[in-house]
């Protein structure tokens, strides 16, 4: 039991990862939107920046998950 619990924190350390990532990626890219004052691909950024918390958040959740029967 003690792998899977120590694989599923992994998991969940990866996919953490991921939506940093994602929230990082798009916040570069809103400020390079507001620079070139490019509303709807600034909204798509915003809404990337989201994505990325909503990600972190499942991430969280799944780590929540109790193994122990």
């Amino acid at each position: 039991m003690d792998s899977i619990t120590a694989l599923l924190s992994i998991v969940v350390k990866l996919i953490t990862a991921v939506g940093i990532g994602v929230a990082a990626w798009n916040v570069v890219q809103l400020g390079n939107n507001i620079k070139d004052k490019n509303g709807p691909e600034a909204k798509d950024s915003l809404l990337g920046i989201l994505g990325g918390g909503a990600i972190i958040a499942a991430a969280q959740i799944i780590g929540q998950i109790d193994l122990n029967f």
